[in-house]
């Protein structure tokens, strides 16, 4: 189970792998909580990372030890909450389960940047009689209730069915007809349009918009498997991207992401690779990280390799891969002795 790189708790927090269907679940591991629940100075406020439901995101916020006698946090208490991550109002259900606590709230419209919760979820002494090895498992069960703008009234009352956006841009991608710009992959020719290259990468824009010689062939070649080609260009249509070729070649997405300042591809191939990490790959999803610029990442698998250092020196060709990275070596060594 990958860590959870959240900041403040990133040695010992972890997020499940998520469920792919309505309601959405999803688990926040939380290592060493006895101890957090003895802070008391300050209210120690975990988080996990985020996650998706709908394409919209959310993160966990789990308070340990609440200090207000009469606030939400209240003193002898932990308390849980769900935290819009987006830059809209939403309608959320969330199903919490804690130990043996459920606790839901339906249909609640949560505002940008804000939580909706329980403050109160249960007592700190029945957590710890309820604690396995001193960790705390919190699950949530979310679904976004979407309204439906596929629908409006004209003439008389009447309703017309509108075709979405996205229904629109998916046939355009299945038929690729009236292509003027081809993609050539491994010797392979993939006919797509100019106008939604430009309108998904700043980097295909320019090259169209100047006397690049991609724009005057109408051509460009990107690197990359065949499969991954055609999953880059699915994605810049229909923003999606199947999961069994992303996971296989999460690497390769982040870079396509990073070279043509894609920030919603490179945001979900990150997604997938914490989602992902583990002893294995901990060394080559840093390395990704760094050179993607792929923070998130990054800090994910460098706290991972800070945890499980002792496995990294057991793994054939650690040494070759840090081969000529001085720098990195010795950010490495440095997070050990932390």
């Amino acid at each position: 189970m990958p860590p959870l790189y959240s900041g403040s708790a990133d040695e010992w927090c972890y997020l499940g792998n998520p469920s792919k269907d309505p309601p959405f679940s999803f688990e926040f591991i939380i290592d060493n909580f006895e101890e957090e629940m003895d802070h008391t100075k300050a209210i120690n406020k975990l988080e996990s990372c985020e996650f998706s439901v709908k394409g919209f995101k959310f993160h966990l916020l789990v308070v340990p030890e609440g200090l207000e006698d009469d606030g939400f946090y209240q003193k002898g208490h932990v308390g849980v909450s769900l935290v819009n991550d987006n830059d809209k109002e939403l309608i959320v259900t969330c199903t919490f389960t804690v130990v043996d606590q459920v606790r839901k709230f339906t249909e609640n419209q949560i505002e940008s940047k804000q939580a909706w919760g329980f403050g109160k979820f249960l007592t700190n002494e029945k957590c710890k009689e309820k604690l396995i090895n001193g960790s705390l498992t919190v699950k949530a069960e979310v679904d976004v209730h979407v309204v439906d703008e596929k629908v409006m009234i004209q003439g008389k009352g009447k309703p017309s069915t509108l075709v979405s956006e996205t229904a629109v841009s998916t046939k355009i991608f299945m038929d690729m007809e009236f292509t003027d710009f081809t993609i050539i992959c491994q010797g392979k020719s993939f006919p797509c349009h100019k106008a939604f290259l430009g309108a998904c990468s700043p980097v295909f824009k320019t090259m169209l918009e100047t006397k690049m010689i991609e724009a005057e062939s109408c051509t460009a070649e990107l690197i990359c498997t065949e499969e991954v080609c055609e999953s880059f260009i699915k994605f810049i249509y229909t923003n999606k991207v199947d999961e069994e070729v992303l996971k296989a070649n999460v690497a390769s997405f982040l870079d396509l992401g990073e070279k043509y300042d894609m920030p919603k591809l490179k945001a979900m191939a990150e997604q997938s690779m914490v989602v992902s990490l583990d002893k294995t790959n901990m060394l080559a999803f840093f390395l990704a990280g760094d050179l993607y610029k792929g923070e998130r990442i990054r800090a994910a698998a460098k706290a991972f390799l800070r945890c499980n250092r002792r496995n990294l020196l057991q793994q054939e060709g650690w040494k070759e891969a840090l081969e000529d990275q001085a720098e990195l070596v010795l950010e490495i060594l440095e997070s050990f002795c932390i």
